[in-house]
């Protein structure tokens, strides 16, 4: 479509540097309308997996606890700083949410989306992989530990909706990457 845009350009006339520009402008119209699409493609497939998931339904938390624990114990040492502390945090509110050693699958679903718009407001998805700052790296993993819990714990469950939750989580994957 880029080239076929340039093509017209050259017809009606344009100078190339103009030409260039018009498939360049094309292409880029082309990439962002790609981005829109994936991000709502994955929106769209964790939405379904989430709706197939009744209120109420609670799972084991030990999987989940074990992991985030692990995270805990490398966050804290050196003590709490800038870098640590949203994690943290959000560490503490899942435990919050345990009761009697379980925890709502739908609370733990609702996790990942309130994680990825901490890091979306703080424009950690507008910075490339090893230039993230620390504590967008840090929620990361946070996140990932709820995400394979989650699936963990749909596979066991509802093989329907962890197909869907998986595919989700991996095109919003390709998506920030590709920021």
């Amino acid at each position: 479509s880029a080239n076929i845009g340039k093509e017209v350009a050259k017809d009606l006339g344009f100078e190339p540097p103009t030409q260039e520009l018009v498939k360049m402008g094309l292409m880029l119209g082309m990439d962002l309308n790609g981005r829109a699409q994936t991000r709502q493609y994955a929106g769209n497939l964790i939405q379904r997996a989430e709706d197939m998931v009744r209120p109420g339904i609670m799972m084991d938390a030990r999987h989940i606890t074990h992991r985030l624990n692990q995270i805990e114990t490398q966050l804290s040492r050196g003590g709490a700083s800038p870098q640590t502390t949203r994690a943290l945090s959000a560490i503490h509110d899942v435990r919050d949410r345990i009761e009697n050693g379980q925890i709502e699958v739908k609370d733990l679903m609702s996790f990942r989306k309130r994680l990825n718009d901490v890091v979306a407001t703080g424009g950690g998805f507008d910075v490339p992989g090893a230039a993230k700052p620390g504590w967008t790296r840090n929620l990361q993993a946070v996140k990932n530990r709820i995400v394979g819990s989650v699936d963990r714990e749909l596979r066991r469950t509802n093989p329907e909706a962890a197909n869907l939750w998986r595919e989700g989580n991996q095109a919003f994957s390709v998506f920030a990457r590709s920021s």
